[in-house]
């Protein structure tokens, strides 16, 4: 099964230009989230969304960081642990723009639903 893994980690492009890759996605779906909820009367819902995705980094950081673990001693620690935060971020991506970039009618998002893995 750990063949498999590594075979998989190896091919998703691992790389920092992979993950700076999704953290500008996820830094951008969620800006134009917050702008959506940027007027005087969302402000409380602006604030839920923001302590929701300080609690989502808390969480990515910790479970990647389990990841790791469970790959150390060894020298693959590193990469499981940057394929699980990539993997994360991109489905956090998913995540906002589903919930807050599109609406329950025919109009269109705000921004194109993102990639799948």
């Amino acid at each position: 099964m750990r063949f498999a893994i590594i075979a998989v980690a190896l091919g998703l492009g691992c790389s920092a230009e992979a993950q700076e890759s999704a953290d500008d996605e996820l830094n951008r779906y969620y800006a134009a989230a917050a702008k959506r909820l940027g007027d005087d009367e969302k402000v409380e819902i602006l604030e839920q969304l923001r302590s929701a995705q300080q609690a989502w980094t808390r969480f990515r950081d910790a479970e990647c960081e389990a990841v790791a673990v469970s790959w150390r001693p060894g020298s693959l620690a590193s990469t499981m642990q940057a394929v699980c935060i990539n993997r994360l971020t991109r489905a956090r991506t998913r995540t906002i723009w589903a919930s807050w970039l599109t609406y329950a009618d025919s109009t269109p998002p705000i921004l194109p639903r993102p990639a799948d893995e």
